[in-house]
């Protein structure tokens, strides 16, 4: 259309009509664009290809080629049966987004959580190298990053989360590679295997004993000196019995320590997951429930039910998170803080109550409120303004009736 010379005069192929022909009978049923190739012979057509992409296959638009290309080999070589090789897999393998990369910018410090979810392990370790080399580089081989990404997507390959931490302290230092794997589909056993029994049994009987004994039964003043040394209690068990542990203490300060829990909490409870916060709000109101009971004995029970109650319902909601990059996130820097006895304890006795009552709590409240329509708002409103004054007519009906009956 810019140009000021004329087009030139194209001249119809041979057999153009039963091209178009075959053309409208194999596109009969297929849905979105189809492209047909066919090239015209002496006496007969020529069929190549059909074509059922668009944009040269670019990933922005939702084709990644490398997945399709790993399915064909897959198939060539016998790695996937043919046969099972249904369109229902495909479409699975395609739309595929289990393979999770989380930052670190040393051991346990999140960088701004912002996990990504791939369909492949080539495409996270493109992501995850600290030189940001491309498949199609001469160097992609050779690369040092590239051979320890792909080294740890083989350890969970066969999971069917894979979650893979990288993490440097240093830009020009090789990236260090975790992986972590978890179910997508909560179960039973899955639930309950993540629940502590040896920390729950425990405190349950020793709840028992006190009250056979009728030790530690009687109200006190206050249960601060318990709870402290209820933690220290705890600090122990966890340095001693937590196969993750490494040291007592991080380097880290309890401000920092707490900064970037908060932010790993924000970031795994998202407001559109609202199955997550019922159970964190019905739940957590536990440990809280401790803090303020009068006796040892009472302080042990509370801490029972958290144990097992609280633990049981907050990895079922997890489990059942859509998004990969968010429960990849939350299964890494739960290991990552692990490494600490300290941060443990912190994360998980001390700061979740302040995080879903504080924040969770109030930000829910208002997500919501803010989705609901203006209009029913003030249809409500006027509902409650109308029965206000029904009630208030048939009270001063019914006073009238009181005052007639006395004066009778």
């Amino acid at each position: 259309r810019l140009s000021k010379k004329k087009c030139p005069e194209l001249v119809r192929p041979r057999n153009w009509e039963k091209q178009v022909e075959i053309a409208t009978a194999l596109a009969k049923g297929v849905p979105g664009i189809l492209r047909i190739d066919l090239y015209p012979g002496e006496n007969s057509v020529i069929f190549s290809e059909l074509t059922y992409t668009t944009q040269y296959c670019h990933p922005s638009f939702g084709f990644h080629p490398r997945v399709a290309d790993g399915l064909l080999h897959a198939i060539q070589y016998g790695a996937i049966d043919p046969e099972a090789a249904t369109p229902a897999l495909v479409k699975s393998i395609i739309h595929d987004r289990s393979w999770v990369l989380v930052q670190f910018d040393d051991v346990s410090r999140l960088v701004t959580p912002n996990s990504r979810a791939f369909p492949s392990p080539v495409d996270l370790c493109e992501n995850g190298n600290s030189n940001h080399i491309q498949y199609d580089h001469p160097k992609w081989q050779d690369n040092d990053g590239v051979k320890k990404c792909l080294h740890a997507a083989k350890e969970v390959a066969s999971s069917p989360l894979r979650c893979i931490a990288v993490s440097s302290s240093d830009t020009h230092s090789s990236p260090s590679f975790k992986v972590f794997s978890d179910e997508k589909v909560p179960t039973f056993s899955t639930v309950m295997g993540h629940v502590d029994w040896g920390r729950a049994i425990t405190l349950l009987v020793l709840a028992a004993i006190l009250s056979c004994m009728g030790v530690g039964t009687k109200k006190q003043k206050n249960q601060y000196l318990n709870n402290a040394l209820y933690l220290v209690a705890m600090l122990v068990v966890v340095r001693l019995t937590s196969p993750d542990v490494e040291s007592t203490f991080s380097h880290h300060s309890i401000l920092d320590t707490t900064k970037e829990s908060f932010r790993a909490f924000a970031y795994v409870h998202p407001m559109e997951s609202t199955h997550i916060a019922l159970g964190h709000f019905a739940t957590y109101w536990f440990p809280i429930a401790s803090w303020t009971s009068k006796s040892p004995r009472n302080l042990l029970l509370w801490q029972f039910l958290y144990e097992a109650v609280t633990a049981g319902v907050n990895e079922y909601c997890h489990l059942i998170e859509s998004e990969n990059a968010i429960h990849c996130t939350r299964v890494a820097f739960k290991k990552s803080v692990k490494m600490c006895a300290f941060d443990d304890l912190m994360r998980a006795y001390i700061l979740p109550p302040f995080f879903v009552y504080g924040y969770l709590l109030p930000k829910f409240t208002f997500y919501w409120i803010c989705k609901v329509p203006f209009y029913l708002w003030i249809g409500a409103l006027m509902i409650g303004i109308f029965c206000k004054a029904r009630n208030e007519k048939l009270a001063k009906r019914d006073k009238k009736k009181n005052m007639g009956v006395k004066s009778w």
